[in-house]
C-alpha cells in the first residue's frame, strides 16, 4: 500500500536505504551523510552495469524514474568464465570455480543464478 501512512501514523511505506562502511572488523552507518539516494528509497539493487569491475547500484523509488549511481573508483582485474554443462544443467549451475594467483592468493565462487548472469561466474580482486 503507498499511501499505508495515511492509515497507519507509524507505518511507511519508503524506507531509508542502509549504506554501511567497512571498517575494518566492524561496519559504520554512513547513510545520513551519503545523499539523497540514501534517505527515502524504495529499494536498491547491486551489479556491474558498465562491466567494468566496479559494482554499481540501480535506487528504486516509489512513482519515480530510477537512479543510477555509477561506481568510478579504482579499476579492478577480474576474470569471466564461460561454462557449458552437458544434457542439463547446460549453465554450469552450482559448479565451483577456484583461483589461484601468482602471488598464491587463493579465490573460491559458486555459479548461482542470483547476482550474475548464470553462464558467467566473476572472480574479482
Amino acid at each position: 500500500m503507498d499511501n499505508v501512512e495515511y492509515f497507519h501514523a507509524d507505518v511507511r511505506y519508503r524506507e531509508p536505504l542502509l549504506l554501511p562502511r567497512n571498517m575494518v572488523g566492524h561496519f559504520e552507518d554512513v547513510s545520513a551523510q551519503s545523499g539523497e539516494p540514501f534517505q527515502a528509497a524504495r529499494g536498491a539493487a547491486f551489479g556491474d552495469l558498465d562491466n567494468d569491475g566496479q559494482m554499481d547500484i540501480v535506487v528504486n523509488y516509489l512513482d519515480e524514474k530510477p537512479l543510477i549511481l555509477r561506481n568510478l573508483g579504482t579499476a579492478n582485474h577480474w576474470l569471466t568464465v564461460n561454462l557449458r554443462g552437458t544434457i542439463s544443467n547446460r549453465d554450469g549451475i552450482g559448479a565451483r570455480l577456484h583461483l589461484v594467483s601468482e602471488a598464491g592468493a587463493h579465490q573460491f565462487t559458486t555459479v548461482s543464478t542470483g547476482g550474475r548472469p548464470a553462464i558467467s561466474a566473476r572472480i574479482s580482486g
